[in-house]
């Protein structure tokens, strides 16, 4: 997980490490078990999304940081 090389860093799971850096994530996917809502803001240090938590009824802000 962190520090494998594989994906960003996560404490959820294993899904972590399936996203492609170079993309993305679209409204309605699902990362690391979160249900993607929209985008709140994007810059250096990353994207942070809005996403529903998976098991929850509640929405969390998720940051999807570079792997520089």
């Amino acid at each position: 997980m962190a520090g494998d090389g594989d994906g960003p860093e996560c404490a959820v799971g294993p899904s972590c490490r399936t996203y492609d850096l170079a993309m993305a994530l679209e409204v309605g996917q699902v990362f690391a078990g979160y249900t993607i809502l929209r985008v709140l803001g994007a810059g250096g240090m990353g994207h942070v999304y809005l996403a529903a938590h998976p098991r929850l009824p509640r929405e969390d802000a998720l940051k999807v940081l570079p792997r520089s």
